[in-house]
């Protein structure tokens, strides 16, 4: 008995940290990154085997995260068995989920063994996360919860829907190669908002604005193209701002987004965080049907 599972990363398109605050989100798997785990039940205490290139990143953390999960259901480690073979090539401190993807995979061991019921896994995960962010918003696990379908997401999960898609504009994802740290940037960003709360509740305003733009230009009808890849250049401007006024883009991550301009690109947003991690690189429509027409330079990194 046991199972065999990809758990994906992900990238947000639109609302970051604003979705803490009711904002809507819309979050994409990224099936190029994932961590893939393969479980079998034995009687003997759980041994795990970690692998990939980020394999070592994992099992640092692993056990750790393992004892914060059987603390909240009153278990000891004695209790959990089996065999787990972990193999990641999901970076962490990137902006892609790889917290969440850990906490969702130690919680699929623990659906196997009954230790927690399938209906309760959302709740569980995002409590563990909580570890790593301060307060998680629950998008991250609820994308990585998904089986690789893209999610238009709120903290009210009763508003949380799958994002049906007309048509997507030609956007890769650009690693910067600078680390980001998701707790310390949320805790930036509510010391701001404790400052001076109804200024910043107009940034998080704005951020649900480019979650809308984003929405529409993806799922509306009757839009031609040229007004769809609008509506998404607005949602990138809109966001940016956003993380601009949250002061989150240091002069190191700027001019890795001035790079990606001077390559080309019509627009370019964080996705996550902030401070590092991955940027989002907006391209002209001519790309979506001649991506070969990009700068050589650029890394062709498309995120569908």
């Amino acid at each position: 008995m046991g199972f065999e599972k990809s758990i994906y990363g992900k990238w947000v398109l639109t609302g970051e940290h604003a979705v803490l605050r009711g904002a809507g989100a819309l979050v994409f798997p990224y099936k190029k990154k994932k961590i893939r785990i393969q479980y079998e039940k034995t009687s003997k205490s759980l041994c795990a085997n970690f692998s990939g290139p980020y394999g070592q990143s994992y099992e640092n953390l692993f056990w750790g995260v393992v004892e914060r999960a059987l603390h909240k259901i009153n278990l000891n480690t004695e209790d959990l068995t089996g065999h787990l073979n972990f193999e990641a090539d999901l970076t962490l401190g990137g902006g892609l989920g790889g917290s969440a993807a850990l906490c969702v995979s130690i919680s699929e061991v623990f659906v196997e063994l009954g230790f927690i019921e399938k209906n309760t896994q959302f709740e569980f995960c995002k409590n563990l996360e909580d570890g790593f962010h301060g307060k998680s918003s629950g998008v991250d696990i609820a994308v990585a919860l998904s089986s690789g379908s893209p999610l238009y997401y709120k903290m009210d999960m009763e508003k949380t829907r799958p994002l049906e898609i007309e048509w997507f504009p030609p956007i890769t994802l650009e690693n910067t190669g600078l680390k980001g740290f998701t707790s310390e940037c949320v805790k930036k960003v509510q010391e701001l908002i404790i400052k001076d709360p109804k200024y910043y509740s107009n940034i998080d305003t704005q951020m649900n604005e480019a979650t809308e733009c984003a929405y529409k230009s993806l799922s509306s009808l009757g839009e031609n193209v040229d007004q769809r890849w609008d509506f998404m250049k607005e949602a990138f401007d809109l966001g940016q701002v956003c993380f601009k006024e949250w002061g989150l883009i240091p002069e190191s991550l700027q001019e890795k987004i001035n790079e990606i301009y001077d390559k080309g690109a019509s627009a370019v947003k964080i996705t996550g965080s902030g401070m590092g991690g991955n940027l989002l690189a907006l391209w002209p429509i001519e790309s979506r049907t001649s991506r070969n027409s990009l700068s050589s330079n650029t890394s062709k990194n498309w995120v569908l």
